[in-house]
């Protein structure tokens, strides 16, 4: 049953990030953002189901199915890494955009995750 379910919603997660990411992209021409945000947001939302486990525990398949299922869907570093290396293909200020990309991704997403999970754990 968990492998069904992660399956189930990783491809959910996957979706709901291919849907946002083009609505992001829409909306900006700066490459990276859509992804960065995307991973921003996975790291917020988990952050915010490992403090809810906290205070009143999931049952492990559902559990497994929400952060390896939906969010390991919904995030991806892989897309992070080849906006990275597109950016850096642009030139000089496509690397400094890639670099503050990179960097703001990874401390933000730290922050992020550390800060909704300490507000959400008991």
């Amino acid at each position: 049953m968990r492998i069904v379910l992660i399956g189930a919603l990783g491809a959910v997660g996957a979706l709901t990030r291919f849907e946002l990411s083009r609505a992001i992209h829409r909306r900006t021409e700066h490459g990276g953002v859509p992804t960065m945000v995307v991973n921003l947001a996975g790291a917020i939302l988990f952050g915010g189901l490992v403090g809810v486990d906290a205070r009143a525990p999931f049952e492990p398949d559902l559990f497994a199915a929400l952060s390896v299922g939906f969010l390991g869907g919904f995030t991806t570093f892989s897309t992070w890494m080849v906006d990275a290396v597109f950016l850096a293909d642009e030139g000089r200020e496509g690397r400094r955009r890639g670099a503050l990309n990179l960097a703001f991704t990874l401390i933000g997403g730290i922050a992020s995750y550390t800060l909704v999970r300490t507000l959400v754990s008991p």
